[in-house]
C-alpha cells in the first residue's frame, strides 16, 4: 500500500476570488479530496467503511499559504497519515510547485461508529502501513480559551447545500460560511493566509450559527453557537 497520494492540478476559477487567488476554502477542498483518494487506496475510506457504519469525522484543521496561489498554476498535491494514536491520528499535505512548499495544512482525525456517534480505536481500523518518514506541518493545534468573544461578526443559517453524507454541516461549509460573513474589502484588508478550525458540536440543516470575534495580536478568534448557545466551532485566522 502506498503511505502517501500524490497528483497534480491546474488550480480552476471555481476555487479562486477576484483576484484570481485560491480561496482558503477551495485549499481545504482540495485537500479534503486528496485525503478521500487516498483513505481509498489504502481500504480506510468511505466504500470500505460505510458498509461498516464507521465514518472519518475530522476534529481540528490547520491549513496555510506560504504564497499566494493563481489560477491556472500546476500544482503538486501531497498527503500522508502519521501512525496514530489509539483514538486520533492526524493526516498531514502538502501543495508544491516544483520543490517549493506553496500551502501547507493537517488535519486531527477520529473515527466513530454511525449507529452512536461513538470514537472507536483507529489503531484497530488503520491498516499496516511503513509510514511516511516526511515531517508536515509542524505548528500545534492550539488551546482555545472561550473567553472575551464580546463583538459579533455576523450570523449564518445552515443550508441544504451544507450538508454532507453525515447528515450534518460539512466541515468546509463552516469555512465558507466564515468567509462570507465579511464583505470584500474587510476580508481583503485582513489578508489573512492562515486558518485554524476546531469543531465541537455538529449542527444541521436550518440551524442560526453565531460568529462572536476577538483579536489576539494578528489573529482574529472566532466563536460559533448554535441557537441553544453550544459553542459548535472555533477559529483562528491569522496572516
Amino acid at each position: 500500500m502506498n503511505n502517501n497520494h500524490q497528483r497534480d492540478m491546474k488550480i480552476m476559477p471555481s476555487g479562486c476570488d477576484r483576484n484570481a487567488e485560491l480561496k482558503l476554502s477551495a485549499l481545504m477542498d482540495i485537500f479534503m479530496d486528496s485525503a478521500m483518494l487516498h483513505a481509498e487506496e489504502i481500504n480506510v475510506g468511505i466504500s470500505v467503511f460505510w458498509p461498516k457504519k464507521l465514518f472519518w469525522v475530522a476534529t481540528k484543521q490547520k491549513i496555510r499559504f506560504k504564497r499566494p496561489v493563481k489560477l491556472a498554476e500546476i500544482v503538486k498535491i501531497t498527503t500522508w497519515p502519521e501512525e496514530p494514536g489509539n483514538y486520533k491520528t492526524v493526516r498531514y499535505y502538502e501543495m508544491t510547485q516544483g520543490e517549493e512548499v506553496v500551502a501547507e495544512g493537517k488535519t486531527e482525525w477520529i473515527v466513530v461508529n454511525t449507529d452512536e456517534f461513538k470514537p472507536l480505536k483507529v489503531k484497530e481500523v488503520f491498516p499496516e502501513l511503513d509510514f511516511y518518514e516526511k515531517k508536515g506541518m509542524a505548528d500545534n493545534f492550539e488551546r482555545i480559551k472561550d473567553e472575551g468573544f464580546e463583538e459579533e461578526a455576523g450570523r449564518y443559517t445552515v443550508r441544504r447545500i451544507d450538508i454532507d453524507y453525515g447528515k450534518h454541516m460539512n466541515n468546509v461549509a463552516y469555512i465558507r460560511a466564515l468567509e462570507g460573513i465579511f464583505t470584500t474589502e474587510e476580508w481583503e484588508s485582513y489578508n489573512f493566509k492562515e486558518l485554524e478550525i476546531q469543531y465541537k458540536e455538529s449542527t444541521y440543516e436550518g440551524n442560526e450559527i453565531t460568529f462572536m470575534k476577538r483579536f489576539s495580536d494578528d489573529k482574529m478568534i472566532i466563536k460559533g453557537m448554535n441557537q441553544s448557545g453550544e459553542v459548535c466551532v472555533y477559529a483562528i485566522l491569522g496572516k
